[in-house]
């Protein structure tokens, strides 16, 4: 990647509150936000925990990572999830949904960059394990939101890919 392609980037942490899932819209509002001229996006993700960061491709939103204490030494990555962009272009009323960060994040390893970005988190906070939620665990594979296979795929896939070793009930941790 390109120091002028890697400057499109930015990691931000998003706004959270309690310790509900909230999505984008009811955080940050459900007004498309015109992008250029006659193009409007939506942008949808749930936040999963009460602490999120959002990599951002021109300062739109395009995947997310949600992480909490799992203990004292344990910090838990509960969610990695591409952003579902909805674009509506003017004059043209066409469609189209993306669920891998809207496209833009071409050869970008999302996954491992966000995944990485929380381990730093973990040794800044003195945290001495990181641990991502196996997919059998996810919230939304339990409320039958989200298919194992595709959870499996996300979590567990890039866990493993990763260096972490799957333990106990399915979880997957790393001493940092």
């Amino acid at each position: 990647m390109t120091d002028k392609r890697r400057r499109e980037f930015s990691l931000h942490q998003l706004k959270t509150q309690g310790l509900c899932a909230l999505s984008w819209a009811q955080q940050y509002g459900s007004d498309p936000l015109e992008v250029k001229p006659g193009v409007f996006k939506t942008f949808n993700f749930f936040l999963d925990t009460p602490a999120a960061i959002g990599l951002f491709h021109n300062d739109e939103p395009r995947a997310v990572v949600s992480f909490f204490p799992e203990d004292e030494k344990t910090l838990q990555i509960k969610q990695i999830q591409g952003a579902r962009i909805l674009t509506r272009m003017e004059n043209r009323y066409t469609f189209g949904k993306n669920s891998s960060g809207g496209g833009c994040l071409g050869t970008l390893d999302w996954k491992r960059f966000l995944v990485l970005s929380v381990e730093r988190i973990a040794r800044d906070l003195d945290y001495s394990i990181i641990s991502i939620q196996g997919a059998r665990n996810n919230k939304w594979v339990l409320d039958g939101a989200l298919s194992l296979d595709k959870a499996s795929q996300i979590y567990d896939s890039t866990a493993e890919r990763l260096g972490y070793s799957q333990e106990g009930i399915g979880n997957w941790y790393k001493t940092l």
